[in-house]
């Protein structure tokens, strides 16, 4: 029941209205089973039985007179007590002994089925025989409460915030002997309400609310002795709590899962070792691919320990220990970004150690490694050390074996024609670096890489004239490694610069530059890898001519159909074919006659792809024939074309002569072979 109810009745928020009653001064009434200074609460022990009701002798107690109660259940706002109409049991008959016996307590009883939640108003009638006439004793509040705290849903403990952040409960969280917690108000809190703390099945702490609750954003504080912690060992625990109230319901709450951890704390914790530098020293090559730093297992380390990592003046992000971690020798790896490694010095000698956390707070430092580091770069320290190219190195220039131009850069840098695809191109590479300073050295090393080709090496090494003259650096790219990569968009070409450092001990250092996306197309990207089979002139006369009876169609519309395959790798949607078409005054060689050229192209579209079409004929209007006219012949060749280039035919011939027997010689005659259209 709630205890805004219990106090609004406390405080006579019902008062009674006793018009019309006879009241009765004495005596009064009491619940002998009521729990004391909780305004009528029945324990849920006693509500299996009947009610008891005692009612003490008085003066106007007589032989034959009888005693009943009235019961109603408060409703707030209802100013009226219990009266005939709520009469409930049996009535009770004074006897003469009773009436002459001051000592005497009448015993009236409430059925046990009217013992339902909630918050009743109880009184006694006394109702005198014969003459029916009543009274009533004074009321009484009863409450009978049968619902569990919580609602349902207790809210959790909320234990420190170190244990909650780190699931554990460490020396450091005990205060005073004390593991403190808090729980938040829940629904039906109040007064006498008894709040048990378990850990697992074991009870180990009770507190009971000795006040009402009032504030709702208050907190109940709570605690886990240190000693209990102790008792049920260290690991991973279910903590609960169960809260009983005065009535006797029971509620318990969620658990939740903590590792004990008591008096874990190492003492000497050895120092980490770092495997790449095992030889004295941390090159630049073993830095970049991540430097690894193995925690050498320390004693009594615990899961949820936080390591990380001093690299002189850095440091490491921190990293959690888990329970596969903890048989392990070193403990933990850790990987040093380069940029982290690089940004404490380029050369030199650098302190490495790392400290311990656990929940939060640092429970030790390791002994201390030293590493020698030499980082050094062709170029210079690394501008971005995140990527893994070197931003200080320009990118190379390819040309092709035919761009013979200025020097770079120019609009054909960087392309491999299908004409050059077996020939030699050459790469330049910048003296200068971004920063505008020279960046090699006698005897560095630079190493060409095109695409993915391995087998072939294009290497220089610096000699005196290249300091000497400071000029961009060429070298030749052989022909047999652009066809071994093959075709393609934007392959990278790129190159590296190899140092040997003067330090003892020295570093082979490396510095990559950022490749260069160079296209190169080679004729298997070209329409039918580069060979177009010859047109065909499909409708000849029987000695292979172009006859008038040749020019096929309707009147005005004749022609002579030249017909192209479309079936060609790499022909695709919105390809293009373009025939070429030119007439001559000789059966074989001759002179152009301008008037016979004619061109025409096709687009290939989807449908001609997805039917699988393989054939286009061009049907070439009957006028540049006429223009040929008699005893000549003309001659057909088409291109393709995709994205990546064109690839053509060679020329195809055919006899042209649509002059007819009765016409006058063409041309200079009257009459002209375009007479005939």
């Amino acid at each position: 029941m709630s205890s805004y109810v219990s106090r609004a009745l406390r405080l006579g928020a019902c008062p009674a209205d006793r018009s019309g009653d006879v009241a009765l001064a004495e005596p009064i009434i009491s619940v002998p089973a009521a729990i004391a200074d909780y305004d009528g609460l029945l324990p849920i022990t006693v509500l299996g039985d009947d009610l008891e009701i005692n009612m003490p002798w008085w003066d106007g107690v007589r032989p034959q007179m009888r005693l009943q109660a009235a019961w109603k259940l408060f409703i707030p706002g209802d100013p009226n007590d219990p009266g005939v109409d709520d009469l409930v049991g049996t009535e009770y008959i004074v006897t003469e002994a009773e009436a002459d016996a001051s000592t005497t307590v009448f015993k009236i009883y409430v059925p046990s089925d009217r013992l339902v939640h909630g918050v009743y108003i109880v009184r006694v009638r006394a109702l005198s025989f014969p003459g029916g006439n009543e009274s009533f004793s004074q009321r009484l509040t009863v409450r009978v409460d049968t619902v569990a705290p919580g609602g349902g849903a207790f809210p959790l403990l909320l234990f420190p915030p170190a244990v909650a952040q780190s699931g554990m409960i460490v020396d450091s969280d005990i205060i005073n002997g004390q593991l403190k917690v808090q729980l938040a108000h829940y629904e039906g809190i109040a007064r006498g309400d008894k709040i048990d703390l378990y850990i697992g099945t074991t009870l180990v702490n009770s507190q009971e609310l000795d006040q009402e609750p009032t504030n709702p954003d208050e907190f109940i504080q709570l605690y886990y002795p240190e000693d209990a912690l102790e008792q049920v060992r260290n690991g991973v625990h279910l903590f609960s709590f169960g809260v009983t109230d005065k009535s006797g319901n029971f509620a318990s709450s969620f658990t939740v899962q903590y590792d004990i951890q008591l008096h874990t704390i190492p003492t000497i914790i050895p120092a980490p070792t770092v495997p790449q530098a095992d030889s004295d020293l941390l090159d630049e090559a073993e830095a970049r691919s991540g430097t690894l730093v193995n925690i050498t297992k320390y004693d009594l380390a615990q899961v949820g320990d936080e390591i990380q990592v001093n690299w002189g003046s850095q440091l490491s992000d921190k990293h959690a220990l888990t329970a596969t971690d903890l048989p392990n020798d070193p403990i933990l790896v850790i990987d040093l970004s380069y940029a982290l490694v690089a940004a404490e010095t380029e050369v030199g000698n650098v302190d490495v150690w790392f400290e311990v956390f656990r929940n939060g707070k640092s429970i030790g430092k390791s002994l201390t490694d030293n590493v020698e580091v030499d980082l050094r770069l062709p170029g210079g320290p690394d501008p971005d050390p995140e990527t893994p190219e070197h931003e200080n190195l320009l990118p190379l220039v390819v040309r092709s074996f035919s761009n013979t131009g200025s020097p770079p850069p120019g609009p054909e840098d960087n392309i491999i024609p299908p004409e050059d695809f077996d020939q030699n191109a050459t790469a330049y590479i910048p003296w200068l670096g971004k920063d505008g300073d020279d960046v090699y050295e006698l005897e560095d090393l630079i190493k060409l890489t095109w695409g993915s080709q391995t087998q072939t090496t294009v290497t220089r090494s610096i000699v005196q004239k290249d300091l000497d003259d400071g000029v961009d650096l060429q070298l030749t790219v052989p022909g047999t490694t652009i066809e071994a990569e093959g075709s393609g968009s934007a392959i990278p070409v790129g190159y590296t610069v190899t140092r040997i450092t003067d330090g003892t001990p020295s570093a082979t250092n490396t510095a990559t530059a950022a490749p260069t996306p160079v296209d190169v197309t080679g004729p298997d990207e070209l329409p039918g890898e580069g060979t177009i089979d010859d047109v065909v002139f499909t409708v000849l006369n029987e000695l292979g001519a172009i006859g008038y009876a040749q020019l096929i169609g309707p009147s005005g519309s004749r022609y002579n159909p030249v017909q192209t395959r479309l079936d060609y790798s790499n022909v695709v949607a919105g390809s293009k074919v373009t025939l070429f078409f030119t007439g001559y005054d000789q059966l074989t060689g001759g002179n152009l006659i301008p008037a016979a050229t004619y061109s025409a192209t096709y687009n290939v579209t989807e449908k001609d792809i997805v039917d699988g079409r393989l054939t286009y004929d061009f049907n070439v209007p009957a006028t540049y024939h006429f223009a040929v006219c008699s005893q000549g012949h003309v001659e057909a060749y088409v291109v393709f074309e995709n994205d990546k280039g064109s690839a053509q035919s060679d020329p195809k011939s055919a006899y042209c002569d649509v002059k007819l027997p009765g016409e006058s010689v063409c041309p200079g005659g009257s009459k002209t072979c375009r007479n005939y259209r």
